[in-house]
């Protein structure tokens, strides 16, 4: 499948639902994730970021930057990594404690806006790449 099959295969896929909160980081594989939501559902998509001690400023303006570029609608919301003690012992399972915490704070947020679908920018391909106890979030 080349690659506008690709992009219109996943508008399609997501037109199938009334709304979606995609988790937004303002990088590559989210902003495509997110500007493709918006095409297939406008106001129905979300960009969402998580705001925590370990985002820095620049990091949130961007994402704030590149969803206003998209078009899409921007919640930021809030949640500290330091109230997890297993994410403050800084284990090598760390990226698991923060990622199951900012997922949980996207899906809350989605309940709040009445959307029953969160999307993020996880490739098909990352599994793959060594450690990473994110993906299992």
């Amino acid at each position: 499948m080349d690659t506008r099959a690709k992009r219109e295969a996943a508008v399609e896929d997501l037109r199938r639902f009334e709304g979606v909160v995609v988790a937004f980081s303002g990088g590559v594989d989210s902003s495509v994730v997110a500007a493709l939501a918006h095409e297939a559902l406008g106001e129905g998509a979300v960009a969402c970021t998580a705001k925590s001690e370990t985002l820095p400023a620049a990091e949130l303006d961007d994402a704030a930057r590149v969803a206003g570029e998209i078009g899409v609608r921007h919640e930021v919301v809030s949640f500290s990594e330091l109230d997890s003690e297993a994410f403050v012992e800084n284990d090598g399972d760390r990226c698991y404690h923060c990622r199951s915490m900012r997922l949980g704070k996207m899906f809350e947020t989605a309940r709040e806006l009445g959307i029953d679908v969160v999307c993020d920018g996880t490739n098909a391909s990352d599994p793959g790449e060594g450690h990473r106890p994110g993906l299992r979030a």
